[in-house]
């Protein structure tokens, strides 16, 4: 297994948690979504994402995926991070619509 390609995969799937957490969202109008693709649905770039650090741990275990379980991490850490920094609980998503000011 290439370690490079495992610090690949971890990191894109990082990103799309936090796009999900941060901006996404499916709106509909008229009876139809609106992000019909990739091109109207808002992922981060990377001029918007912080510095992320893979360690790969070898655990000597049977091998499997390991970018899907990332994303189910982003939200979590960002969103006690939050509840530390501002005192407020945020149990919806897109943070973009929440105010992130401190209570």
């Amino acid at each position: 297994v290439n370690p490079q390609q495992i610090e690949a995969q971890v990191e894109g799937s990082f990103v799309y948690g936090l796009s999900a957490m941060l901006l996404g969202e499916c709106t509909v109008e008229n009876g139809r979504v609106v992000q019909t693709n990739f091109d109207t649905y808002p992922v981060l770039r990377m001029a918007d994402m912080p510095e992320v650090e893979t360690i790969v741990m070898p655990s000597g275990g049977f091998w499997g995926g390991v970018g899907e379980p990332t994303i189910a991490v982003a939200a979590p850490a960002v969103l006690n991070a939050l509840f530390a920094a501002t005192g407020k609980r945020i149990r919806t998503f897109p943070l973009k619509h929440h105010d992130l000011t401190a209570a």
